[in-house]
C-alpha cells in the first residue's frame, strides 16, 4: 500500500508541476517523471513483466500498437468525411498553431511526454502494483479512476478551445464545470479500455500505441480540418457578403433608374 500511496502522490506532484513549467521543459520532465515511475516499481520488486515491458512480449505488443494506430486512423477519416461529426476537430489551439509547431507536438511531445509518462505509471507501474496487491479488476478500476482525475487540468482550457463544445454546453462556469466533468468521464472510460489492453495482451505497447493515435492523430486531424472549415467557411462568408453587396448595388441602381424615370415624366 505505501507504494502505491507514493506512485498516487508522485502523479499528482507530476500533473501539477507540468501543467505550471513552459512548453519547452515538458517533455524533459515527463521522460524524468517516466524513469522515477519505472526507478519506484523497479525498487518495490516489479519485473519487466509486471510492468507490460517484457521482451517475449516486445513484438506482439508492437504489432498491436501499429493496428491499433491504423484502426484510428480510419475512424478520424470516417469522422472527417461526415459533416455533422467533422466540426468536432474544430480545436482552436490547434488551429491557430503553425503546421511546424503542430508536426513537433504531434511526433515529440505527445508521444514521448504525455503518452510515455502516462502509460508507464498508470498502465505500468501503479496497475502492477494494484494487481500484486489486490486483482486485475481493482487494477483495472483504479487505474481507470486515477486518470480520469488527472485529466481535470487539462480540461480547463479545452472548454474555451473547442467551438463545438461551447455551442453545445454553452458558456459560463457551470458549462466548464460540465466540460472537466465530462472530460474526467471520458478519459476515465478511455482509461478502462488502455487497461484492458493491457491486461489481455501482457504488453505496455498496444494502449502505447491507441494513446497515440488518439492524441498525436487527433491533433493533426485537428489540425488539418480544422483549418480547412475555418478557410471553407471564411470563403463561404466573403461569398454572401459579395452576393449581399451585389444585390443591395442593384437595388440602388433600380432605384436611381426608377428616381430618374419619374424626373423625366415631370418633365
Amino acid at each position: 500500500m505505501t507504494a502505491i500511496a507514493v506512485v498516487v502522490g508522485l502523479l499528482i506532484l507530476v500533473n501539477i508541476v507540468l501543467h505550471r513549467t513552459p512548453e519547452s521543459v515538458y517533455v524533459p520532465l515527463s521522460i524524468l517523471a517516466s524513469l522515477v515511475f519505472l526507478g519506484v516499481g523497479r525498487l518495490v520488486g516489479l519485473t519487466w513483466a509486471d510492468l507490460g515491458l517484457s521482451p517475449t512480449t516486445l513484438v506482439s505488443g508492437a504489432l498491436w500498437g501499429a493496428l491499433l494506430v491504423v484502426l484510428v486512423g480510419i475512424v478520424y477519416l470516417v469522422g472527417a468525411s461526415i459533416p455533422r461529426t467533422r466540426r468536432l476537430f474544430g480545436d482552436r489551439r490547434a488551429i491557430e498553431t503553425r503546421g511546424v509547431h503542430i508536426a513537433r507536438r504531434a511526433l515529440i511531445d505527445v508521444p514521448f511526454g504525455t503518452v510515455l509518462l502516462e502509460e508507464t505509471a498508470f498502465r505500468g507501474v501503479l496497475y502492477a502494483l494494484i494487481v500484486r496487491r489486490e486483482n486485475t479488476t481493482w487494477a483495472i478500476i483504479g487505474t481507470s479512476v486515477l486518470f480520469g482525475l488527472w485529466h481535470i487540468l487539462p480540461a480547463l482550457p479545452m472548454h474555451d478551445a473547442h467551438d463545438a463544445i461551447r455551442e453545445t454546453i454553452g458558456t459560463g462556469m457551470r458549462a466548464r464545470i460540465t466540460t472537466v466533468t465530462l472530460t474526467v468521464i471520458g478519459t476515465g472510460l478511455g482509461g478502462v479500455v488502455f487497461a484492458l489492453l493491457r491486461w489481455w495482451t501482457n504488453s505496455l505497447l498496444p494502449p502505447v500505441g491507441l494513446h497515440w493515435a488518439l492524441n498525436g492523430l487527433g491533433l493533426a486531424f485537428a489540425w488539418t480540418i480544422g483549418r480547412w472549415i475555418a478557410n471553407t467557411e471564411s470563403l463561404f462568408e466573403r461569398h454572401d457578403a459579395h452576393s449581399v453587396n451585389d444585390a443591395g448595388r442593384s437595388e440602388n441602381d433600380g432605384d436611381s433608374d426608377s428616381d430618374s424615370g419619374h424626373s423625366d415624366s415631370g418633365v
